[in-house]
């Protein structure tokens, strides 16, 4: 494909440079760039992409597309546009053939429950006899390929590179877990949704989106990119999605357990049920999906080692997810609910009192620890999340597998230890960039066979 068939669908300031030359691949990392690929310049978090546009040219870039007027020597074509990230997805799609088009792709967004409706969506088009593919955050899964994911949504080069080889798997389906990150910086740019889910709506991310507007703006966003005749499955039950419903111009299903919802049962459950039958999904299939589905890592998995309490491991990591974790733990425990969890460091402050308050409200006994503190003082973030508590029912052991070995030390039989925040993960990212190997899963089974 040459860089003016590349350009077709990019709308620039100014471009010049020869555009008939072919390209054979793309990269957004300088250090990935290899003879005759384009290179996009992206002003990131850590870095600008712009200051390596030099070496890019030096390791055999034909193209450059990039935000900044830059002078360079050499016959690579330069291309300036307003949004380098928006660009390099729509470029992407066109470089891999655009293989949204002939998928049916399902976006699921959601401060919670996004994982377990993937999973429950993708085991009922299986049951369906469909061959499906997904992208979320503990795994992608493009065929017979299982990557652990790095990010909930891939970049878009990476995104349009996983929806290809899904396509030539023979998918015909792809389920993604959508982020309000990845809506914001355009990374499904290009794609096209059959289907868009909102499962609910609270506070998270704030560090990132500034404030709870600019949070909700950026998830919905998603419904912008639901092709003509497509839908929306929304919760009813959550008062920040009843307004949406009305605004959307594609087709809506509301799912909830209140009276005017649509479909009603439980909430993961129904907006899976929501998307099956936005797809003309039958019956007998749905019912089978829900049987066969398989427990979702990290979302309230049960460990067993044969102790006569429960432990269950979760990624609960924001003040609605932690009090529906204790709520429903609290349904099948005859004893004590015993919680260990931290708040990330250089994520959103101001629901790490909200976390304490709501930890120590519905448990009986409080661990408070570590998650991953990444540039920050662990001691500093845990004692913004004592702000928050109004019982004196709990104790702070800043060293998570300490906290794990207490929390085991104290159960008793019919209590129910939980360990919430880190789920699936297998690091503890404890200074910012580097990743430690940690697993809750292994910590908890290690301190329960040191007790028996």
């Amino acid at each position: 494909m040459t860089v003016a068939e590349l350009l077709k669908d990019i709308k620039a300031r100014r471009i010049s440079g020869d555009l008939n030359r072919e390209v054979k691949g793309i990269a957004y990392d300088s250090r990935l760039i290899k003879n005759d690929y384009l290179f996009a310049a992206i002003k990131g978090f850590s870095t600008d992409g712009h200051i390596y546009i030099e070496n890019a040219i030096s390791r055999g870039a034909v193209a450059v597309v990039a935000e900044e007027s830059v002078n360079f020597y050499g016959s690579a074509a330069f291309i300036e546009v307003d949004d380098s990230r928006q660009a390099l997805a729509v470029l992407s799609a066109a470089f891999y053939k655009n293989p949204s088009s002939n998928l049916s792709l399902i976006g699921i967004t959601g401060t919670n429950g996004k994982t377990t409706t993937s999973y429950i969506t993708k085991s009922i088009l299986d049951a369906w006899g469909k061959r499906v593919g997904l992208l979320g955050t503990i795994r992608y899964i493009t065929g017979d390929r299982v990557i652990k994911a790095i990010h909930t949504t891939p970049e878009s080069l990476d995104l349009q590179m996983y929806l290809r080889e899904m396509l030539d798997s023979h998918a015909e389906y792809a389920v993604l877990e959508v982020s309000s990150h990845a809506l914001a910086l355009k990374r499904v740019e290009g794609c096209s949704f059959k289907v868009g889910v909102f499962t609910n709506f609270t506070q998270d991310h704030l560090d990132f989106h500034g404030t709870m507007d600019g949070y909700f703006s950026a998830k919905t966003k998603l419904f912008d990119y639901v092709e003509d005749g497509g839908y929306a499955v929304l919760n009813r039950d959550d008062p920040s999605l009843r307004g949406l419903a009305e605004r959307l111009k594609c087709n809506v299903i509301t799912c909830g357990l209140e009276e005017g919802a649509m479909i009603r049962a439980v909430y993961n459950i129904l907006m899976s049920i929501g998307v099956a039958y936005a797809l003309g999904v039958t019956s007998d299939a749905i019912i089978k999906g829900i049987r066969e589905v398989k427990p979702v890592e990290g979302r309230f998995e049960k460990i067993d080692e044969g102790q006569r309490f429960l432990c269950i491991l979760d990624y609960a990591h924001t003040e609605d997810a932690l009090k529906r974790l204790i709520q429903e733990a609290r349904l099948t425990t005859k004893g004590k609910i015993i919680t260990v969890f931290g708040c990330g460091g250089d994520r959103d402050r101001g629901k790490r009192p909200k976390m304490g308050a709501v930890a120590t409200e519905l448990s009986d006994v409080v661990i408070i620890t570590s998650d991953n503190p990444r540039s920050e003082d662990p001691l500093q973030i845990i004692n913004e999340i004592i702000k928050g508590v109004s019982k004196d029912n709990y104790t702070v052991l800043p060293e998570r597998a300490e906290a794990i070995n207490k929390a085991v030390s104290v159960a008793e039989e019919g209590d129910t230890v939980l360990l919430a925040g880190k789920g699936h993960e297998d690091y503890q990212e404890i200074i910012k960039g580097v990743r430690h190997p940690f697993s809750d899963r292994e910590a908890f089974r290690k301190a329960v066979n040191s007790k028996q």
